[in-house]
C-alpha cells in the first residue's frame, strides 16, 4: 500500500511543531487507519441492521457478509468444528478409552502457565469423572524447565504410569518421546505451539499446526486442544455431554494465552465467560470473590489483568500444581486457602519483577545500541526464571523491539524468555541460531530457550543478523490501528453499548480504536500519584472526559487550549450512579489539521517575497484551463517520478484525497513537501505534492513529470515559478470549481488586529516572551476565540511594526518577544500601513471572483 510521507523545505526550521507538544508522542507511533468504502458501509449497515460506525469497524476487519456478521455478533456453540477433523484424533481417543477401561495409570503432563494449568485441570477433571486412574504432573520451572524433561519422565515411569497425555507442550520433545518409547510407556501429545521439521514419534499428535493437518482453525490455545480432545472422547463413548461445563477453564486459558479471539476461540470465550460469571467451581468462585468481582461483569480484560496474573504466580514463584488443585477441588475452604497463597505469591512476583526490570533497563541504556540492534538480548545473574518473561514483555513495550532476557547460573547454564513485536517471528528467529541453543520452543510472539552462558554473545550477534535480513525500520515503529474516524455525533452511551457486541476483545479482535481529530484541551491534570493523564476535551461546545493510563509524564506537553488529535477506545465510566462516555487514550498528538494548516501558512509566508500585490491582476488573469484533478491521472499513475505544484491548501488536500481514493491503481508513495524537495529525502517512483514552491530552489530535473495545479494567490508568484521551472516542461491544470482560496484565512480583520495588539501589549507590560509565531497564534486564538494562524499573525506584527506600534525581538531559541513603543500621543490608523492596504485590495479582488 502506498505510504504518505511529509517533508519540509527550508521553511521547516520555523515550524515549532514540537516546541510545546514534543512530549505528547515520545515514541512517534504510526497511526494506521483502515480504509473502507462509504457505499459498503451503507450496504452492510442496512443489511445487518447495525449502525454505520459498527459497519465501518467490521468492514475494516474484513467482515462484509451480513450473515457472517450476525454469526460473529452471536457466536453459538454449534459453530465449533468437529474435533475428529484433527489428524489422529480417532486413534488417540480409542487409546485413551482403552486406558480408562483397563484402569491404566494415566498422567496428564502440563505446563506452568495459565494455559497449561487450565488444560491440565480440564483433562484431569474430565477423565476423573469417567472414573479413570489419572494423575497430573506440572513441571517445576526451576528444576524441570519448560515441557517434557527426562528427570520428570523418569519419576513418572517409576510410579508405574502407562500413558502420558501432554497438554500445551511436547510438540518439539523428540528426545524425551524417544525415552518414553524406550521405557515401555506411550504418549499422546496435544499442543498448539510451533513444530520443528522433525516431529516426536508419539502414539499420536493432536495439533492443527503439524504438516498436513486437516483441522480448519489454526489458532486454538493449548486448553482449546484439550477441550476438543475431551469432546471427542465423550462423543466416542456416546456420553450425553458437550463438555460445556469445562468452558470456563477453556475460556480462561484461551484469553490468558493471548491467542486470536476469532473463529472457534471467540465462540469458546464468549460462551465460557458466561459460565465463569455464574461458576459453581469452588476455586474459580473463590478467586473471583477475592478479587472483588462479586456481581461485577467478567470480561476478557478482567481475565487478562486480574485473574491470570494470580494464577500465573503459582508457576512463577511457587508450585503451579496448586493452581490445578484450585480448579479441581470441591472444598471451598481449601480453595480459599489456595487463593490467599496465590495473592501473596503474586505480590512477591511483582516485587521481583520490579527489581529485575530496573536492572534490565540499566543494562539496555548502558550496553545496547538501539540504532544498530533490532533485537535486545541481555542477561543477568540469578534472575528469577519465573519473572524474566514478564520483564521481557515490559522491555519490548518500552523500546518496541523484540527482547530476550536470559538468566545465568553459577554453573554456566542459562535460561531465557523472549517477547516479540508484530511482524517478527521469534520462534523462527531462534531457529536461525538454533545451533547455539540447547533447547527452544514457543511461537511467533513469545518463546523460551536454554543455552550455555558462553554462547549468549553469539546468539545476540546472529539473531540481529537475522533481524536485519527480515525486518525494516518501519517494523520498529509502534503502531496504532485506527478502526474509524469519529465525530461528536458518534459519542453516546447507546453507541458504546452497541460496540460491546463486538466483545470479547483480545488478540485478533482488539477493542475498537478511534481517531477523534481537532479537539481542544479544556483541562489537563495528572491523577493516580501522577501516573495517569486526565483530560477534559472540547469539540464545538461539547465536552468529553479522557484518561491516558501511564501517560502522566505527558502533562507538561498538554496545555489548555492546545489542539490535539486523539486515538482512543470508548468506555462507560460510572461514578455516583451516573454513567458517562469516557475516552481511553491510546495515542495523542498535535492536531494534524492544525499542523497541516500551520505548515501551509509558514510556507506561504516564505514565498510571499515573490508576490507582486501592487501589480495584482486578479484570479481570472491566470486560470489556465478548467479541468479537474482527473486530468493528472495519467501522470500520477505512471511508474515515474511526478511533482505537482500547488499554492492552495484545498488544492493540495484535493490531490491527496484523489491519490488515497485511487491507491489501488496508483501504487506509488505520496510525499508532501513545502517550499522545496529535500534531495536527502528524495524517493524514486513517487508522487510529490509540492506546496508553495520556492522558485529559488526549484529543481525539476529530478522529475520525469511536472505540473502546476489549481489556483494561485498571486500572478507574479506564479510567473516566477513557471519561469524557473521552464514553461515547456510544465503541464498547467486548473480545477473547474470555485476559487480554492479562503481569503479570510490570509487577510487579518480589524477585530483580529485589535486582539493581537491587546495580547502583545499585555505580554510586553509583564515582560514575558510569547514564544514562536506559531505559539503566539495558538494563544491568541484560544484567548479571544478567533480564527488566526501563523500567516495572519505575522502580517499583524508587520503592520504594527510599519505603524511603529511595537518592536519585535527574535530570540536565539526561535522564540519572539515584543516591546510596545507606541506612546499614544499621535493617532494611528490601519490605513496608514501600506501592507494593510495591499492585503485589503487582495481581499476585495478575490471576493469579486
Amino acid at each position: 500500500m502506498p505510504q504518505d510521507t511529509l517533508h519540509h523545505g527550508d521553511a521547516s526550521h520555523h515550524l515549532d511543531r514540537r516546541s510545546h507538544l514534543d512530549k505528547i508522542h515520545p515514541l512517534d507511533k504510526l497511526w494506521l487507519c483502515r480504509s473502507v468504502c462509504d457505499e459498503d458501509i451503507d450496504r452492510v449497515a442496512e443489511e445487518a441492521g447495525i449502525s454505520r460506525l459498527l459497519a465501518t469497524i467490521l468492514l475494516g476487519r474484513g467482515m462484509s457478509d451480513p450473515e457472517g456478521i450476525k454469526e460473529f455478533m452471536d457466536p453459538r456453540m454449534d459453530g465449533l468444528n468437529d474435533p475428529f477433523l484433527f489428524n489422529g484424533m480417532d486413534r488417540a481417543t480409542e487409546r485413551i478409552i482403552k486406558a480408562v477401561k483397563a484402569n491404566e495409570r494415566i498422567v496428564i503432563y502440563g505446563d506452568y502457565d495459565v494455559d497449561g494449568i487450565t488444560s491440565t485441570a480440564l483433562l484431569y477433571g474430565f477423565l476423573s469423572e469417567l472414573g479413570s486412574n489419572v494423575e497430573y504432573y506440572i513441571p517445576d520451572r526451576i528444576e524441570d524447565g519448560y515441557g517434557l524433561s527426562i528427570n520428570a519422565l523418569h519419576r513418572i515411569r517409576l510410579a508405574g504410569s502407562c500413558l502420558i497425555i501432554t497438554v500445551d507442550c511436547g510438540i518439539t520433545a523428540v528426545d524425551e518421546v524417544k525415552y518414553i518409547n524406550e521405557n515401555g510407556m506411550e504418549i499422546i501429545i496435544t499442543d498448539h505451539h510451533e513444530c520443528k521439521e522433525i516431529l516426536p514419534e508419539a502414539f499420536e499428535i493432536i495439533s492443527s499446526g503439524i504438516p498436513g493437518s486437516r483441522y480448519p482453525f489454526k489458532e486454538l490455545a493449548g486448553v482449546g486442544v484439550a477441550y476438543k480432545l475431551a469432546c471427542a472422547i465423550a462423543a466416542k463413548m456416546g456420553l450425553d455431554t458437550d463438555c460445556s461445563n469445562f468452558l470456563d477453564l477453556t475460556a480462561l486459558g484461551t484469553v490468558a494465552d493471548v491467542v486470536s479471539l476469532t473463529g472457534e476461540n471467540r465462540i469458546i470465550v464468549k460462551n465460557g465467560i458466561d459460565i465463569i460469571q455464574s461458576t459453581r467451581r469452588p476455586g474459580l468462585r473463590a478467586l473471583l470473590d477475592n478479587c472483588g468481582l462479586q456481581g461485577k461483569p467478567v470480561t476478557s480484560w478482567v481475565i487478562s489483568f486480574v485473574l491470570a496474573p494470580r494464577i500465573n504466580a503459582a508457576g512463577r514463584v511457587g508450585k503451579a500444581s496448586r493452581a490445578v488443585r484450585l480448579f479441581t477441588t470441591a472444598d471451598a475452604q481449601e480453595a480459599l486457602s489456595i487463593v490467599l497463597q496465590l495473592n501473596e505469591e503474586n505480590r512477591l512476583r511483582q516485587e521481583t519483577e520490579t527489581g529485575i526490570l530496573r536492572q534490565a533497563i540499566e543494562i539496555v541504556e548502558r550496553e545496547i545500541d538501539l540504532k544498530t540492534e533490532k533485537v535486545i538480548v541481555i542477561c543477568g545473574k540469578g534472575w528469577h526464571h519465573g519473572v524474566i518473561g514478564i520483564v521481557a514483555s515490559r522491555i519490548t513495550d518500552r523500546y518496541y523491539r523484540p527482547c530476550i532476557l536470559i538468566s545465568c547460573e553459577e554453573d554456566g547454564a542459562a535460561k531465557g524468555s523472549g517477547r516479540s513485536v508484530q511482524g517478527f517471528d521469534l520462534f523462527r528467529a531462534l531457529g536461525s541460531c538454533g545451533h547455539l541453543l540447547e533447547k527452544y520452543g514457543g511461537h511467533e510472539m513469545a518463546a523460551g530457550l536454554s543455552l550455555r552462558a558462553e554462547n549468549i554473545p553469539a546468539v545476540r550477534r546472529e539473531i540481529n543478523i537475522y533481524a536485519d535480513e527480515v525486518m525494516e525500520e518501519r517494523d520498529l515503529i509502534p503502531k496504532i490501528t485506527i478502526d474509524a474516524v469519529i465525530k461528536r455525533e458518534d459519542i453516546s452511551l447507546a453507541r458504546v453499548r452497541e460496540l460491546e457486541k463486538l466483545a470479547p476483545f483480545g488478540a485478533g479482535n482488539p477493542s475498537p480504536v478511534f481517531e477523534y481529530d481537532a479537539l481542544t484541551v479544556a483541562e489537563a491534570r495528572a491523577v493516580g500519584e501522577s501516573k495517569h493523564l486526565k483530560l477534559k476535551l472540547e469539540d464545538g461546545g461539547s465536552f468529553i472526559d479522557a484518561i491516558g493510563f501511564n501517560m502522566g509524564n505527558l502533562l507538561e506537553g498538554v496545555n489548555n487550549g492546545s489542539r490535539v488529535d486523539v486515538a482512543c477506545s470508548l468506555d462507560v465510566n460510572s461514578w455516583n450512579s451516573e454513567e458517562r462516555v469516557q475516552m481511553n487514550i491510546k495515542g495523542i498528538k498535535q492536531c494534524s489539521r492544525i499542523f497541516e494548516e500551520e505548515s501551509y501558512f509558514i510556507s506561504l509566508d516564505e514565498c510571499m517575497r515573490f508576490w507582486s500585490l501592487s501589480e495584482y491582476g486578479g484570479p481570472e488573469a491566470f486560470n489556465f484551463c478548467y479541468r479537474g484533478v482527473e486530468a493528472l491521472q495519467d501522470m500520477l499513475q505512471t511508474e515515474k517520478n511526478t511533482v505537482i505544484m500547488v499554492n492552495s491548501l484545498p488544492d493540495a488536500q484535493c490531490l491527496v484525497k484523489f491519490l488515497i481514493n485511487n491507491e489501488t491503481a496508483i501504487k506509488k508513495n505520496r510525499i508532501i513537501c513545502y517550499t522545496s524537495v529535500d534531495c536527502n529525502n528524495f524517493t524514486s517512483n513517487s508522487n510529490f505534492i509540492l506546496v508553495n514552491p520556492d522558485p529559488r530552489r526549484l529543481e525539476l530535473s529530478w522529475f520525469d513529470n511536472a505540473a502546476i495545479y489549481g489556483s494561485w494567490i498571486d500572478e507574479g508568484y506564479l510567473r516566477a515559478v513557471i519561469e524557473k521551472g521552464g514553461e515547456d516542461k510544465l503541464r498547467l491544470v486548473k480545477s473547474g470549481e470555485t476559487p480554492e482560496f479562503n481569503i479570510e484565512q490570509i487577510v487579518p480583520e480589524r477585530e483580529e488586529l485589535a486582539a493581537v495588539y491587546q495580547y502583545l501589549k499585555a505580554g510586553a507590560s509583564e515582560g514575558k516572551a510569547v514564544g514562536s509565531f506559531s505559539r503566539l497564534a495558538e494563544k491568541v486564538a484560544y484567548c479571544y476565540n478567533i480564527n488566526i494562524n501563523y500567516f495572519k499573525i505575522k502580517r499583524c506584527v508587520e503592520i504594527f511594526e510599519e505603524l511603529k506600534l511595537i518592536k519585535k525581538d527574535m530570540r536565539k531559541d526561535g522564540g519572539v518577544a515584543f516591546t510596545v513603543i507606541y506612546s499614544g500621543k499621535d493617532k494611528k490608523r490601519l490605513e496608514d500601513s501600506k501592507l494593510y492596504r495591499m492585503l485589503q485590495s487582495l481581499k476585495m479582488r478575490w471576493q469579486q471572483v
